[in-house]
């Protein structure tokens, strides 16, 4: 990730991993335990769907996917009901500056992509910049 600030904007480029589908067991081995934000996926032809995005600060992308996946935990337990039954895929990228650039970074994408389980009315940014730009890369398979 790189970040630019300019006056009271600030410019992120952030690169995406490649879209993964999702297999718990496997997400386990691919995932870095560094910090970073995960993106749910319906599998959608030829686009997939963002469902959600999330971040990974303290627990980082392995634990924090883990963690968001797991049924026995209440706190995504209604999100989790929805999706269950999805062909779901995941990308991430890996954010290691400030838990505050997560916070703009993710108020972007949330306020751009509009997927179901985030909810962009309360969802707020970190209020240090007047605007907030990203450029995201893609990685093709």
């Amino acid at each position: 990730m790189k970040v630019d600030i300019r006056s009271n904007e600030v410019f992120y480029k952030i690169q995406w991993s490649k879209i993964i589908p999702y297999e718990k067991y496997s997400a386990s081995r691919i995932l870095p335990e560094l910090p970073g934000i995960i993106c749910i996926l319906k599998n959608r032809r030829p686009d997939p769907e963002p469902l959600i995005f999330f971040e990974c600060w303290r627990d980082g992308l392995r634990d924090g996917l883990r963690i968001f996946m797991d049924p026995n935990r209440k706190k995504f337990s209604d999100i989790l009901e929805r999706i269950r039954e999805l062909e779901l895929m995941y990308m991430y990228t890996i954010i290691d500056t400030t838990p505050r650039d997560i916070q703009d970074i993710l108020f972007f994408l949330i306020n751009t992509y509009k997927p179901p389980f985030n909810n962009t009315s309360t969802f707020k940014d970190s209020g240090r910049f007047r605007g907030i730009n990203v450029k995201e890369l893609f990685t093709v398979s």
